[in-house]
């Protein structure tokens, strides 16, 4: 049986020999009758096409074709898997680069490329190739001017991505056509650029609808300050009609139809510096902008939360170290945080300002679990007054132990003593200390941070292994051992610092040196006068006694030679407003005899006893 082959599923299947077919001369509308045997998949780029444009034609096609009714459905649909959404997808994030382009300024380079020039220059520089190649650039940029815009085109700006596997690795430019349009080659090496959740040019194609809403705005400013937009870019008229009606959030909508030509003023202009020339990135001589220098972390959840406490500066965010859904939804800088992305467990960039936030890519501070909780932990064989120190909620069965708080000063930059000692909003301890099987401590550490409404802090936990060193790329803290004791008179918190005198006494052994200082926050104190009893090692203990005169301090830091650190943190009580006296002390050789007096008064004994019992808040 015969078979006829046919673009169009219409028409008989009986013809003899040669008939008329009634759907010539072809049109659009035959076109759209041709069923893609592959349904548009996006497995392969379209490559196939004879033109140095083809491209920007296929990214104008795609914007046309995704705005379509689907035969099926008889709906637009924007979110798609098709070969056009692809296209789309990947030009969109050419944009959204362009549009971040701060951010990548050494990953990617933008190339500035002059027709007038180039084209001159290939016909000039005596290789027939380039001469070729130059007449066909000019014959396709005459013929299609008005198609694609040519007749306005001033320059084209691509995208050169620095670390590819070429000497050059154009992975997008600028459009006269569409605004933007990606390279047909693959790029799966590009994996350290983000998007929020989001990473160009995969397999996850995202609509504009979906994208960082700053990059919407940017689109719809656009459209406002572009004249005759709608003429000059059709596809992308019909497109950002769909992508308004796709928004559901009514406030968004609202921002957007209160944009005006004048928005452009919320953004900023690219500039380029190349072959001494400087241009702003435009398309038909339309300036194209880049985000503000406004902070991204700006809205962010996770950004710090302080009681009452001002940070100059921009205040860091806090980034979970691990993966799941607890701090999935909260926003992160242009997106959501995500089941998958997690902080480093430390950042080697010691200044805040410096870092580099993980999977953004923008300059800007963050804290991680190494920022707060020392990497070892102290372990001291003697008990704590837990009456008078704070020990970090733990519990613990032997008798003779105690553990250092492994805590870092940068915390006590953000949080006070009180801080530390209050329950957050939920009940919870903002430190726990916990002993597990083995000798470890597991330490969680509550930070609070601007959250939603279901989460309020970042949860960071970090195990203590007795007798191991410390392995902070798996996040596993080590212990060391301080066999020292001590005491801190009078556990008083003076109203006037001019008053204030402290005693603090660090016993250990000869062998072993520790040192003490002291904070008030993230302020040491200086010049505290430090004396030694036993210094010519002729008994087996030391006595190092520290005195504080005029200044308050919140809590204490021990270290050893080893730069191993841990902190001692008083509870103190609120100093009372108290009378003035005076006591006269008589050493008798059987009796003691006190007598005191009131300022103004006259003297009275107080009592006489024959054993002194010294009382002492020890460590």
């Amino acid at each position: 049986m015969s078979k006829i082959f046919r673009l169009y599923k219409e028409g008989t299947s009986t013809y003899t020999g040669w008939n008329e077919t009634p759907a010539f001369p072809y049109n659009s509308a035959n076109r759209d009758t041709i069923d893609d045997p592959d349904g548009a998949s996006a497995r392969n780029e379209i490559t196939s096409i004879p033109s140095p444009f083809a491209r920007i034609d296929l990214v104008k096609t795609a914007f046309k074709e995704v705005c379509k009714l689907d035969r099926k459905t008889k709906k637009v649909e924007l979110d798609g898997k098709t070969i056009f959404h692809k296209m789309i997808s990947d030009a969109l994030d050419v944009g959204e680069i362009f549009f971040n382009i701060d951010k990548y300024q050494n990953k990617i380079e933008i190339i500035s490329w002059d027709p007038s020039i180039m084209i001159n220059a290939l016909q000039c520089d005596g290789s027939d190739g380039h001469l070729y190649l130059a007449d066909a650039l000019q014959k396709y940029m005459k013929s299609d001017s008005k198609t694609y815009n040519f007749d306005q085109l001033q320059n084209i700006y691509l995208l050169n991505y620095i670390d590819g596997p070429d000497e050059l690795n154009i992975i997008g430019a600028t459009s006269p056509a569409t605004l933007f349009f990606s390279s047909a080659n693959k790029l799966d090496y590009i994996n350290d650029i983000y998007f929020a959740e989001d990473r160009p040019f995969d397999s996850e194609f995202q609509p504009l609808y979906k994208r960082d809403f700053e990059y919407v705005k940017v689109w719809f400013t656009l459209r406002k300050a572009i004249p005759s937009f709608s003429t000059l870019f059709p596809e992308l008229e019909m497109y950002l009609n769909l992508t308004f009606k796709a928004i559901t959030d009514t406030k968004q909508k609202n921002e957007l139809n209160n944009l005006t030509a004048a928005s452009v003023d919320l953004f900023s202009t690219i500039d380029v510096v190349s072959q001494q020339q400087n241009n702003s990135v435009e398309v038909l001589g339309h300036v194209l902008y880049k985000k503000s220098n406004k902070p991204a972390t700006e809205k962010s959840e996770f950004t710090i939360c302080l009681n009452g406490k001002t940070d100059s500066g921009t205040l860091p965010l806090v980034l979970p170290i691990e993966a799941g859904n607890k701090y999935s939804k909260l926003q992160y800088t242009t997106g959501k945080w995500g089941t998958t992305n997690v902080a480093p467990y430390v950042d080697d960039v010691v200044e805040l300002n410096k870092r580099f936030l993980p999977f953004d890519g923008a300059q800007s501070p963050y804290l991680t679990i190494s920022d707060f909780l020392e990497d070892t932990i102290i372990r001291v064989p003697h008990t704590l007054n837990k009456e008078s120190f704070y020990d970090g909620n733990i519990v613990i069965g032997e008798a003779k132990l105690s553990y250092l708080l492994p805590l870092k000063i940068l915390f006590f930059k953000y949080f006070s003593v009180l801080d530390l000692l209050t329950p957050l909003s939920n009940g919870k301890s903002m430190l726990e200390m916990q002993t597990v099987a083995g000798g470890s401590v597991r330490v969680v550490l509550r930070i609070p941070i601007v959250g939603n409404a279901t989460v309020s802090y970042i949860e960071y936990s970090r195990s203590y292994y007795k007798e191991r060193v410390a392995d902070i790329q798996r996040n596993e803290g080590g212990m060391t051992e301080f066999n020292f004791t001590g005491l801190v008179m009078p556990i008083v918190k003076f109203n006037n610092q001019e008053d204030a005198y402290y005693t603090v006494s660090c016993i250990s052994t000869f062998s072993r040196k520790f040192n003490l200082e002291f904070f008030s926050g993230m302020d040491k104190i200086n010049s505290i006068l430090m004396a030694c009893r036993n210094e010519d090692n002729l008994e087996t203990y030391k006595a190092e006694t520290y005195t504080i005169e005029k200044h308050n301090f919140d809590y204490i830091q021990v270290s050893d030679r080893n730069g191993f650190c841990g902190v001692l943190l008083p509870k103190y009580k609120n100093q009372r407003n108290v009378d003035t006296f005076e006591f006269a002390i008589d050493l008798g050789t059987s009796n003691t005899h006190i007598e005191y007096c009131k300022e103004g008064e006259d003297p009275k004994s107080l009592f006489k006893f024959s054993s002194i019992i010294i009382l002492s808040l020890k460590f």
